[in-house]
Formats: C-alpha cells, structure tokens, sequence
C-alpha cells in the first residue's frame, strides 16, 4: 500500500513527490523471542510504528539491532552500537541514560524498574521510530524514537522515552542496512503491532 501526498514544489523550484509506501506489517498475537523486517526499497527515510507491544517479563527493554545480509545475521557484539535516552517518568521526573558501547539501541528504559509493565491491561509500547541513511554505503545508519508505556514500578505510572541511536564503526561492514530485528532484552514477545513504511522525500 502507498499513501502519496500533493505534488509540492521545494525552495529550488522543482517539485518532488513526498508520502509512505507499507513495506511490512507483523502482527504477533503469540509469543516469539523476536521480530525480524527485511527493508524493501531504496528509501531515504524508514518509518516504524509500534503498537501494543508487550514484552514476558517484568521490566523489560525493547532493543533493536541492524543487519547487512538481509537478516541472515545481527551485529550483536558488545561495541556494535550507541543510544543515548531520555526517559521521563510521571512521578519522578526527566533522566538520562547514556551508553556508547552496547550489543543494541535501547528503544525503551533499562535500569531501576523503568521497563515496560508485562499485563497486557498496561496496553504495552506505543512508539515511533525513524530510520535514516540504511541505504547509504559507508554512512553510520541513525535512529531517533519515541515510545510510551507503564513502567514496572507500580501506581500505573506512564515512561516517556526519547532515543538517539547509531551503529557504530565497529558495528558496521560499510554496506547499507536491509533488515531489522525488534526483541525484549529479558524474555519473548507476547503480542503487538509492527508496522514499516518506505518513506519518500
């Protein structure tokens, strides 16, 4: 499916086409331990919605990690990627948290019960996520992301999380990215929506 807006006309004159083209929808509604996206297209921009996701355990961290061989296998090393976060929290107020050398970018919190409540009557994640430089050869692929969700610490308290991330140098072979994989740091995937659109510029 593809979803084009108006023909618009740039500050140089010429008219470009912007709007999203649906490259993948998974719906999990059993347990798996992860999620795997082949990105299709030559797009500049990727957009990922996530919806409902609800992690086994307690607490958990949605993660995310990038491959070069259409998914065969994941950069996982202990350097492989960077996030820094910002997370609020309803009753305690803005925190960051900062890592450099990781096996993955941190979608949500990952310290002190600021993971995402696991009943599903907490709804799970809801989130947006937006992939920059996949398809671009010797260029660090980026991520910036907002999710929201209940955190584990009880009283119903609602984490707002915004995240920058990139593979690193040594995460990286220097071919652009082409697929995806979204898993919980700690246990399976119960259920959830994961949508990705091609965006075009």
């Amino acid at each position: 499916m593809r979803i084009d807006a108006p023909l618009q006309v740039g500050p140089t004159g010429l008219a470009t086409i912007t709007g999203r083209e649906l490259i993948n929808e998974t719906n999990v509604t059993s347990a798996v331990a992860e999620v795997d996206v082949v990105l299709g297209g030559n797009f500049p921009w990727y957009e990922i919605y996530l919806d409902g996701v609800i992690p086994a355990t307690d607490a958990s961290a949605l993660v995310i990690r990038f491959s070069e061989n259409g998914g065969a296998t994941f950069f996982s090393g202990a350097a492989d990627y960077q996030h820094a976060n910002i997370r609020m929290d309803s009753q305690s107020g803005f925190t960051d948290e900062l890592n450099l050398s990781n096996s993955f970018i941190a979608l949500t919190a990952v310290t002190g019960g600021h993971g995402v409540e696991s009943g599903t009557e907490d709804g799970g994640i809801w989130g947006r996520i937006l992939l920059a430089n996949a398809n671009t050869a010797g260029v660090w692929t980026r991520l910036a992301s907002t999710c929201y969700y209940i955190n584990a610490l009880g009283n119903s308290r609602i984490e707002s999380i915004n995240c920058s991330g990139s593979v690193t140098a040594n995460g990286t072979g220097g071919d652009p990215v082409d697929a995806i994989r979204f898993l919980f740091d700690t246990g399976n995937i119960v259920e959830g929506n994961f949508r990705v659109y091609g965006v075009l510029l």
